[in-house]
């Protein structure tokens, strides 16, 4: 049997290695500590005490509860793990241990535990025979075999419209690091939505300082900057991690230009070499809507969630 165990401070070399090697960006050790005391390293470890895997948790407080869940703009949690088996039944049997230790891991003493798995999850019994809810979110991924403009034959015939309209009407994208102006688009949409996360922004610009794997697209009209987005990545993949557009009178300032930031996004990270665009879906509807246009992989990952059995009866 596997066990899972918070990594102490001084013992997370191991834990970052392996990271690095099998984990996804939100696991990244680099995107792990610039979230600093929102972030945990957990690891998962043989009868032996080998470190075979781990995953990512934050936590908070609910209520006045104990909350475990993922950390600020991570998507998912893990877990990741050193794959040894090279048959099917051995892989499940590997993965099945893996999620069994997380799931004894996250539950809940006295309070909440919601948390996103990886998408690369797809047997969640450990956590339904402990009396989890598993529910099915989405994102889209989008392989990038293309680039430049030859993308725009992936998207649907509004995203292509949206994206000539912005360029017709002499909008410009910049891609470079302005994270001032990302961060305060994403402000002005986190207010706009009512929604929390702000608190996190310093965390997410201490990454994309210190990585080189990030820019920002900023699409302006003139002076006057209209909407921007940050990407982030490691290795095959590119996250679309936050981004924002300006609002005049209730009304986007322009109709095509997140269309045009999202586009470009995408192209740059096809020229940087990335294999994957992970538009680290929503399932607000129009969300939703807005990034199915561009043609990505509806792609299916877990969130579990279980409540102290106490509060579990109250609810």
């Amino acid at each position: 049997m596997l066990t899972a165990g918070r990594i102490p401070e001084g013992g997370a070399s191991p834990w970052n290695e392996l990271a690095r090697r099998r984990g996804e960006f939100f696991q990244d050790p680099a995107w792990v500590e610039s979230l600093g005391p929102g972030a945990e390293r957990v690891g998962i470890f043989d009868a032996g005490g080998a470190l075979v895997g781990g995953f990512v948790v934050g936590r908070g407080r609910m209520a006045g509860l104990p909350v475990l869940r993922n950390p600020p703009f991570s998507q998912s949690s893990g877990p990741f793990w050193e794959e040894r088996a090279t048959t099917p039944i051995g892989r499940l049997e590997e993965r099945r241990r893996v999620v069994d230790a997380m799931a004894r891991y996250l539950e809940p003493r006295r309070g909440v535990a919601l948390v996103g798995l990886s998408w690369r999850v797809e047997d969640v019994l450990p956590f339904r025979w402990r009396g989890f809810r598993c529910v099915v979110d989405y994102t889209y991924r989008l392989p990038l075999r293309s680039e430049g403009d030859a993308l725009l034959a992936c998207y649907d015939g509004r995203v292509r419209n949206d994206v000539r309209k912005a360029r017709k009407d002499g909008l410009e994208a910049h891609v470079g690091l302005d994270l001032d102006g990302i961060a305060r688009l994403q402000e002005e949409a986190l207010e706009r939505e009512g929604a929390s996360g702000a608190g996190a922004l310093p965390g997410v610009r201490r990454y994309a300082l210190a990585a080189p794997g990030c820019f920002t697209v900023m699409v302006s009209s003139g002076s006057e900057v209209l909407a921007g987005c940050l990407v982030v990545g490691t290795r095959e993949t590119a996250y679309y991690l936050l981004g924002g557009h300006r609002r005049s009178r209730g009304k986007g300032a322009h109709h095509g230009a997140g269309a045009l930031a999202l586009h470009s996004a995408i192209a740059e990270s096809a020229r940087r070499g990335f294999e994957t665009f992970d538009f680290e879906g929503s399932t607000i509807p129009r969300v939703e809507e807005f990034v199915r246009g561009f043609g990505g992989t509806l792609t299916p990952y877990y969130r579990v969630a279980k409540a102290w059995f106490p509060l579990e009866c109250v609810l």
